[in-house]
């Protein structure tokens, strides 16, 4: 066998295990990247993991600003991190970590799938969003949080299949940087799992 014939199958052979071992490599960093994405809150550039989902189940009747006006419900739904546990007898969440509620306004006493848009400007309309907040860095000693975040605008999608729920919300907060200025950040949720019905 010729010399640059040898050559040519030894370049082909390792250009075949280099493709092979890029693919190997993409192939476990896409498995990686679809573990460590599950339940979390992207806020402020920040990313803050979600254990547990809660519901209230006795929410406070209302009527809305419709003409005439509707009756309905405030339904709040709430998330915690890692360091926060939740008292389901009493409602009360203790420890240390981070938070984030929201509050659809519903027809019925429970929590229903759909879209619910924080109205700009805001109205207390049925089917919208009452208020949408989250608090980092929240401490139940003192029942302060590090930042506050205050709902601007967005929608708030859940859908329910089974008793497994999935929840996601796009949208905006404001909070007040360390000059008291307010600043307006993106905030992306996904939540997806069971909730616990709590009187919150």
């Amino acid at each position: 066998m010729e010399v640059k014939t040898k050559i040519s199958i030894v370049r082909s052979l390792m250009s075949i295990m280099l493709l092979s071992f890029i693919v190997t490599i993409f192939s476990c960093k896409s498995d990686d990247d679809s573990v460590d994405i599950k339940n979390r809150v992207i806020i402020n550039g920040k990313t803050f993991e979600l254990v547990s989902g809660f519901f209230d189940s006795d929410p406070d009747p209302a009527l809305s600003a419709d003409s005439p006006p509707l009756s309905g419900y405030q339904q709040e739904l709430l998330f915690i991190g890692p360091g926060l546990t939740m008292n389901n007898a009493t409602g009360i969440v203790s420890g240390s970590g981070n938070a984030i509620v929201f509050d659809p306004f519903t027809t019925d006493d429970t929590i229903e799938s759909g879209n619910f848009e924080l109205p700009v400007p805001y109205e207390e309309k049925l089917g919208f969003l009452l208020d949408a907040f989250s608090c980092e860095g929240y401490d139940s000693s003192t029942e302060e949080c590090d930042v506050e975040y205050e709902g601007d605008s967005g929608t708030l999608t859940v859908a329910i299949s089974g008793g497994v729920y999935t929840i996601t919300f796009i949208g905006k907060m404001t909070y007040e940087d360390d000059d008291e200025n307010e600043v307006s950040t993106d905030v992306d949720l996904f939540f997806e799992g069971t909730l616990t019905g709590v009187d919150l």
